[in-house]
Parts: C-alpha cells; sequence; structure tokens
C-alpha cells in the first residue's frame, strides 16, 4: 500500500529493534518495549531492498529507540550502502546518540544525498544528564558535530528539555554553551555559520518512569526557563526555536498520570467542540478548562508529587520492570549517581524486570552483502538515451498535484524496472522533463515527460511494463527516442490545447444565465464563438493563437501559448467568461503541440 500524495514521508521505514537497552529516566518508551531486541541483519537488508522494490521509494530510514545501539548499524549501513548508491536511493537514521555516531556510519549514509542529521543531547549539563541517566558528555556531542559538519551538514538539529528534575541555571546556560560551541566549531570547518533548529520541550514526569512520581514543573517556571534560552542565543540569526506549546504538554501531562475520572473530562471537552488538537492553530486550551469545570475536576492535582506509598492509576498494567527498581532509579536520580544500562550490567545482578530472559545481549550473527536482483527493462548501453513519452491524467487522478504526479511516474518507473539518468552533485534526480503544470482538478488527456536512460527498450514493452505500477488515473500512451540535438521538451513547446465541456449541466446554465442564445438550442455553440471572440479583442495580440468550438464533441478549445500561464491561466479565461467558479472541473488539456 503506498499512498499516491505525500503524507508525512515518502520513504521506506524499517524497523531494526524494538525496546532500548539505554536507562534514561525520563523515558516512558523503554519501559513500554521493554525488552530489548533486534532485528538481524540479514532480515534488514533483504527487508529494505525488497520494500524498496514494492513501493519505489527514493530513501530509507533505518529506525528504533536507539539506533546506535544496533549491534550491526555500521556493518549494515556499509553493506546497504554499496546496493542504495547504485540505485541513488538514499539513507537517513532516526535521531542519533552522539556516542555512537562513527565517522563510517557518517560516511557512507552522505553516498547519495545528506538527509536530516539529529543530535539528542537533552540537558545541558553533564551533571543533569547523570540525573537523567543519558551517559553522555560535552565532549562526545562536540565531536559528534564535527563528524557531520566535516562531511557536508549544514543543518543540525537538537533536542533539549527544560524542567527536568533538579535542573538549575547553570543547567540552562549549559544549553546555550553547548549552541555557541557547535557553532563555533561548525564555522571553523564550514567557513560559515551552521545553521541550528533547536527544539525545546517541557519534561512531563510519565508513568512507568522512575520519575513518575516527581511532580511537573508550574507554566511560569517554565516559560521564564524558555525566555532564558531565547534571549541568549536570539542574537544568532541561523538558529531557529522550535517551542512545544506549553498549554498542550499539561494537558499530555494531567492525561499521562491520570485516572478514570478523566473519561467525563475527555466527554466534555469532545461536546465542547475540541477536534484535531493536536494542531496548534486549532487547539484551544479554554475548551479543556471548561470541560474541567464542568466535571468539578482540578487537573492541577494531576501535576503534584505523588505519595511513594500509594497505589498508582497505572499500578495494575505490568511492563515487565519491577516497581522497586523504578524507585531504586529515582532514588540513584536524585543523588546525580548513573546506573548501568542493560548492555553493561548482568541481569543477575540487577533483577529489576522480569523479561530479562527474552534481552540477547551478545550477536554473532555475520553482516551479509547486499545484493539486488531486480530485473531492469530493455538492454543496457553505454550511452544515454532521450525519450519521449505521453500519457494521460483522467478520473480520480485529476486531484493529484502536480508534484504528486511526478513523484508516483517516478516511483512507478522504479518499481517496473525503468532505469532512469541521474543529475550530478550531492543531491541526485532523476534526469526528467515536465511540461507545464496542470491545475489541480484539470484532467489531462495527452501529457508529455521527457527522460534520459541507459536502457534501450520499445515502445509496446514500455507501455505493458510501467502501467502496472501506475494508480487508475494514469496510463502511459506512447513512448519514442529522440536525438540528442533536439531541443528540450519546454524549449519544443508550440501550444498547450485546453478545452472546456460545453455539455455540462453547469456550463449550460452559466450560459443560459448569460441569454447567450435567444432562438434555439443549436445557436449554442455559435453563441460560445461569437463571446469568445468578444473576449479576446480585449487581450494583448497573440495571448491566445486561436479559440474555437468543436460541435461534433460540444468542446470550446484554447490554443494557448506555454507562457501566456504566467499573465492569465486558461481556468482564469473560462471564470470570466462563464461566470463559473472552478471551471478546472470541466476543463481538460487535450494536448500539447511541438514545434515538430
Amino acid at each position: 500500500m503506498v499512498p499516491h500524495i505525500k503524507v508525512i514521508f515518502d520513504r521506506v521505514a524499517l524497523e531494526v529493534g524494538r525496546g532500548c537497552p539505554q536507562k534514561c529516566r525520563f523515558c516512558q518508551a523503554s519501559s513500554i518495549y521493554f525488552p530489548p531486541r533486534v532485528k538481524n541483519p540479514s532480515s534488514v537488508i533483504s527487508g529494505v531492498l525488497r520494500s524498496l522494490r514494492s513501493t519505489g521509494y527514493e530513501d530509507v530510514s533505518l529506525t528504533a529507540l536507539s539506533i546506535s545501539d544496533y549491534p550491526y548499524l555500521e556493518g549494515v549501513v556499509r553493506s546497504l550502502m554499496k546496493e542504495l548508491e547504485r540505485q541513488k536511493v538514499s539513507l537517513s537514521l532516526s535521531s542519533i546518540r552522539p556516542k555512537g555516531l562513527s565517522p563510517g556510519v557518517v560516511q557512507n549514509i552522505v553516498k547519495v544525498r545528506k538527509t536530516g542529521f539529529t543530535l539528542v543531547p537533552e540537558a545541558g549539563s553533564e551533571r543533569l544528564r547523570s540525573v537523567i541517566n543519558k551517559k553522555l558528555v560535552d565532549k562526545e556531542i562536540w565531536e559528534a558535530a564535527e563528524n557531520a559538519f566535516s562531511e557536508g551538514w549544514t543543518l543540525l538539529k537538537l533536542y533539549f528539555m527544560i524542567g527536568l528534575p533538579t535542573e538549575r541555571e547553570e543547567d540552562l546556560t549549559g544549553i546555550v554553551n553547548l549552541v555557541k560551541e557547535i557553532i563555533d566549531r561548525g564555522r571553523k570547518i564550514l567557513n560559515k555559520s551552521p545553521q541550528i533548529h533547536l527544539s525545546i520541550s517541557s519534561f512531563i514526569p510519565k508513568p512507568h518512569t522512575p520519575f513518575q512520581w516527581l511532580r511537573m514543573e508550574e507554566k511560569d517556571g517554565l516559560k521564564a526557563k524558555y525566555r532564558y534560552i531565547l534571549s541568549r542565543l536570539k542574537k544568532y540569526p541561523f538558529v531557529r526555536f522550535k517551542k512545544n506549546s506549553l498549554e498542550s504538554s499539561i494537558l499530555e501531562a494531567v492525561f499521562s498520570r491520570g485516572d478514570r475520572d478523566l473519561n467525563g473530562v475527555l466527554h466534555q471537552a469532545w461536546n465542547l467542540g475540541a477536534r484535531f488538537d493536536s494542531w496548534n492553530d486549532i487547539f484551544r486550551f479554554q475548551t479543556w478548562e471548561a470541560a474541567f469545570e464542568k466535571e468539578n475536576v482540578d487537573h492541577r492535582k494531576y501535576l503534584l508529587d505523588l505519595d511513594k506509598k500509594n497505589i498508582l492509576p497505572w499500578d495494575h498494567i505490568d511492563t515487565g520492570i519491577k516497581k522497586s527498581h523504578l524507585l531504586e532509579e529515582l532514588h540513584l536520580a536524585l543523588g546525580e549517581q548513573a546506573s548501568p544500562t542493560c548492555a553493561e550490567r548482568e541481569c543477575v545482578d540487577c533483577q529489576g524486570c522480569s523479561l530479562s530472559k527474552f534481552y540477547q545481549k551478545r550477536f554473532v550473527e555475520q553482516v551479509p552483502v547486499a545484493v539486488e536482483d531486480t530485473p531492469s527493462l530493455g538492454e543496457r548501453s553505454e550511452i544515454d538515451h532521450r525519450y519521449r513519452a505521453s500519457y494521460m491524467k483522467t478520473d480520480p487522478a485529476r486531484f493529484l498535484s502536480h508534484i504528486d504526479v511526478h513523484t508516483i511516474i517516478q516511483q512507478g518507473f522504479r518499481r517496473a524496472g525503468i532505469s532512469v539518468s541521474f543529475t550530478k552533485g550531492f543531491h541526485p534526480k532523476m534526469q526528467m522533463v515536465y511540461p507545464p503544470a496542470l491545475p489541480l482538478g484539470m484532467e489531462g488527456k495527452r501529457e508529455w515527460i521527457e527522460f534520459k536512460s541507459p536502457s534501450i527498450f520499445s515502445e509496446k514493452e514500455f507501455i505493458s511494463q510501467v502501467n502496472k505500477f501506475l494508480p487508475r488515473g494514469i496510463r502511459f500512451t506512447g513512448l519514442r527516442k529522440i536525438d540528442d540535438s533536439q531541443a528540450a521538451l519546454t524549449e519544443q513547446i508550440k501550444a498547450l490545447v485546453y478545452s472546456l465541456d460545453l455539455s455540462q449541466e453547469d456550463v449550460r446554465k452559466a450560459a443560459e444565465d448569460l441569454n447567450l442564445w435567444k432562438e434555439a438550442e443549436n445557436n449554442y455553440f455559435g453563441a460560445v464563438k461569437t463571446l469568445m471572440d468578444g473576449f479576446m479583442k480585449n487581450l494583448r495580440p497573440g495571448s491566445i493563437i486561436q479559440a474555437s468550438v468543436d460541435t461534433k464533441n460540444a468542446k470550446l478549445l484554447l490554443y494557448m501559448k506555454p507562457d501566456f500561464q504566467k499573465d492569465l491561466k486558461p481556468q482564469q479565461i473560462i471564470e470570466r467568461i462563464f461566470h463559473i467558479r472552478n471551471p478546472v472541473f470541466f476543463m481538460a488539456r487535450e494536448e500539447i503541440l511541438f514545434h515538430d
């Protein structure tokens, strides 16, 4: 199942591990997905290649709660990139612990194109990182950033939390100093300032973590801390801030730590109109405050310290981590002491869980060589060949955007095994040329693309193969090989032929309202032509090459110069003449005429 529009990311996302051997004390996911398990490298490599073959995506992401702890990471990346580089498919990794980012991994994932690069220090000082059990020193963060800058990255994403237990002013200053140091090191390597995306989120004490008994800091205190960091970094225009909504963080904390009394609140908020509240432009905290008031619930009580002796609302849920172990970790945190990770200590010494028998710590499997055996269409040659192909965009495909259609065609080519030549440089793209964009909602009866390929294939085998991998409404209808001496597709266009379906009821109704014909219905087409001729007299000469009425097929035809759309689009012409709102749904681009 491949969506035909871009939903979030157009890429293969393959999970290489579940759970996390790290024991960050703020992290709920490591408890919920306990114990840590990893996928063997042969399954990862075959899964990536199989998914690429069936989706046609040009990006792959390896994901895990802690991708750096995947024991085969460097070997799998090295093996995959040998094949992905040939296919011009990029590889990215989910957020990386700086300690696990080796130069070898960095050098491999930049071979095709540079994808996002994210580091997650969480806290600004080594002391506070000991409290949250994030085993990371400043030097390791700097080295990871230097590795990225040395390989040409100019954008770095950094994630921090504020409001962590025992947090002090020097911890906030540590965030500022850490960012400044990364900027300085980036300047020395890049000879310019790096782009920094700085994400600041509010700490929420989550159930099933050692911090579940602690309070969440009040809103005013969190606001002050954010302003403190912002005021000291605002002089750097290349540092972009991303702050989570404090009200939504408060709501998240309430429902994370809440009990059954919140069921009524949730229902009341829905009755009051709470919808799509993860969207900041729609979220209204006042709606939730009203819901709490109607149910006589004080939401602030869920943000306070919890008695360690009391039964918690979530104690009946067994994640495998013992409650006594969480209490022990809380004691160590408040004493600013780190504890060993699951990978660093023996289960017999820890005994903090009931699922240790499922946790495999030693791995012996060898990383296999990635070999893709997807057949390619046609016969490979030593030189590139130019092709021009025609296709239709009709039925439901008319509602796909110009960019989405490009993506669908490229994915279809990949899935069909049709090799396309790529551009050079840091971000290689398929060498494809497209005509001027179709308006959203308008059909294209005979669209064209031009592409280069190192393979030789016939029109028949091309059409037969590629149409197997395209959605309803997009169908290739022709292919011809063209000489290198010919001008590019966009330079060859003589006219774009647009049509309005005069048989549509809405169009006829609009014509009636304009009194286009007075005597008999068979004068309708002549009246349309007269009206069109009158409109054209008011346009600058040569804007529309020709306008005519096809009485046999009941269509008004506009022959337009390819550059005329910059001034007046064909749908705007129809709207002005007939006063029809959104006339693209009654229109089509019938043909693209070339000089040859």
